[in-house]
C-alpha cells in the first residue's frame, strides 16, 4: 500500500487527519514494514526482506548461484516493486557482481 492511502485509510477510519509525511516517517521507521517500491510499504511478515535493491539481488544470487539477467530480474521483482532497469543498473555494479563469460552473475 502507498504510503498516502495509509494517510487517508487513517483518516478515514479515525476521523481525525493523518498527514502522509508523517504516515511516511513513521513506516520508515517500524521495523514491522518494507519499503518494496516507491513509496510503496509491505510488512514484514509477509516474507519481504529490509534492504536496497542491491541487498535484494545479492540475496537471490547467494541463494540461487550464478542466474541470467532475465531469472536474476523475475526473482527480484517477487520482492521488490521497481524498474527493470533499477535491477539492471544495480547488477552492473562491478564492486558487487561479477559477470561470467557465459552471461550469468555472481555476488561478489
Amino acid at each position: 500500500m502507498h504510503f498516502t492511502e495509509v494517510a487517508k485509510a487513517i483518516t478515514k477510519n479515525l476521523s481525525r487527519p493523518a498527514h502522509a509525511q508523517t504516515v511516511h516517517n513513521e513506516l520508515i521507521k517500524d521495523n514491522r514494514f518494507v519499503l518494496v517500491g516507491r513509496g510503496l510499504y509491505a510488512l514484514a511478515g509477509w516474507g519481504y526482506k529490509p534492504g536496497l535493491v542491491r541487498d535484494i539481488i545479492k540475496d537471490v544470487l547467494k541463494e540461487n548461484g550464478a542466474l541470467g539477467k532475465e531469472e536474476v530480474i523475475k526473482k527480484v521483482l517477487k520482492e521488490r516493486y521497481v524498474k527493470e532497469n533499477t535491477i539492471l543498473i544495480n547488477l552492473n555494479n562491478r564492486a558487487l557482481f561479477q559477470k561470467n563469460p557465459n552471461g550469468t552473475y555472481l555476488a561478489i
